[in-house]
């Protein structure tokens, strides 16, 4: 399709993704900080396209309850 990809290894390389970029972001997100969040919610409201993989049942998402 024509796309290129390449790993982010923190969040802090989001600035690296243009706004109408995608992020496919895996479940166990436990590490992400308050701030990671913020990052991450601030750069999909710029443009971005966040993708995320379902926690497990059970599992607390904190990410995906601060969006709603």
């Amino acid at each position: 399709l024509g796309g290129s990809a390449r790993e982010l290894r923190s969040v802090g390389q989001l600035g690296d993704v243009p706004p109408n970029g995608v992020v496919l972001l895996p479940g166990r997100r436990d590490s992400l900080t308050d701030n990671d969040r913020r990052r991450l919610i601030a750069w999909v409201e710029r443009g971005g396209h966040l993708v995320v993989e379902a926690e497990p049942y059970g599992t607390p998402d904190p990410l995906l309850a601060t969006i709603g």
